[in-house]
């Protein structure tokens, strides 16, 4: 079903406007240090800028007035199909969470798609925005002229810090137990996810060799074809983070501070774990993951690329050793 946008108090609103001037403000001392950034920042001026502009977007914005500001990811999928030209098809998951097809949904290859942010306050906190329905119509099409078929089942969970974990886990197993009944073919489906997608992609992947207790289990008849993450597969917890590593926020568009909040707002009262945290999981918990291949990205100026490099060389390790064995 349709989210529904979260009432905020008349202060709140009006608190928008000296936000702005703010957040215009911080762009503009961007504009003048950026003449001087260093490798470690934006590669561009441009990036510098905006970087800068979400950095303070999300600091000086609750996520709630964020959300009560810009458009549901249900509002963001039917305007993408009325500029694709194309008749939206909506699916209502169980649990509250919805589903958007792009593409043929009876392609012969599936990707379902957890989406993270690349706006301010992501971290569970905020809706899909139009550039993944763009980029995800762009990916099929370039598949296509390689004669390739697959088609996108993007899901939309509920946001924190109105919905904590493992509300959004619960949501993110039920998309998979929908395109595992229409397909019934495991092997031809990749889970992918960028940011807070990439921790319930994870999630999803560790719940299907170790079962939530909190959520109903899910039996696949085969592997499925691939994981794909976009940035470090969890909520963050500094103490995984290797000894010595510098954390630079200044080539990023978040910061440390902002993070702890957000990850605060989706745990909730709940107690961190493998799920959530899979860094911190024995070796043994890697070894039967339900996939024939994974693929992790991060960026090159990200903050946390230490954590990622880490957790990939960890899960490398392990998955090639009990390959062996």
């Amino acid at each position: 079903m349709p989210e529904a946008k979260p009432q905020i108090s008349w202060l709140a609103i009006l608190d928008l406007i000296p936000g702005a001037f703010s957040i215009f403000l911080a762009g503009l001392i961007a504009a003048c240090t950026g003449l001087w950034r260093s490798k470690r920042d934006a590669p561009t001026l441009y990036l510098h800028i905006s970087y800068a502009v979400m950095r303070k977007t999300s600091a000086r914005y609750s996520p709630v007035q964020l959300q009560w500001a810009l458009p549901t990811s249900d509002q963001v999928y039917r305007s993408y199909a009325r500029s694709a030209k194309i008749k939206p098809e909506i699916i209502n998951l169980a649990n509250g969470a919805s589903g958007y097809w792009v593409g043929d949904k009876h392609a012969k290859n599936i990707i379902i798609w957890f989406h993270g942010e690349i706006v301010p306050c992501g971290g569970f906190n905020m809706a899909a925005v139009p550039a993944f329905f763009e980029f995800w119509q762009s990916f099929i099409v370039a598949l296509r002229r390689s004669d390739k078929d697959v088609a996108i089942f993007a899901m939309s969970y509920s946001l924190a810090p109105q919905a904590t974990y493992p509300t959004q886990l619960i949501q993110a197993v039920d998309a998979l137990r929908y395109v595992d009944s229409q397909k019934q073919r495991a092997e031809s489906i990749v889970l992918a996810g960028d940011s807070a997608g990439a921790s319930l992609a994870f999630g999803v992947l560790s719940h299907l060799a170790h079962p939530h207790p909190a959520i109903e289990r899910l039996q696949l008849a085969k592997p499925l074809d691939g994981l794909v993450v976009v940035g470090y597969p969890g909520a963050t917890n500094d103490s995984h983070v290797p000894a010595g590593s510098e954390r630079y926020w200044g080539g990023d568009l978040i910061d440390p501070v902002v993070v702890e909040n957000w990850m605060k707002g989706y745990m909730g009262n709940s107690a961190p774990d493998y799920y959530t945290d899979p860094i911190g999981a024995p070796d043994s918990w890697f070894h039967n993951l339900p996939t024939k291949r994974t693929l992790m990205l991060a960026g090159g100026n990200e903050l946390l690329r230490p954590m990622i490099e880490a957790f990939a060389q960890k899960l490398k390790e392990t998955r090639r050793q009990h390959s062996k064995a």
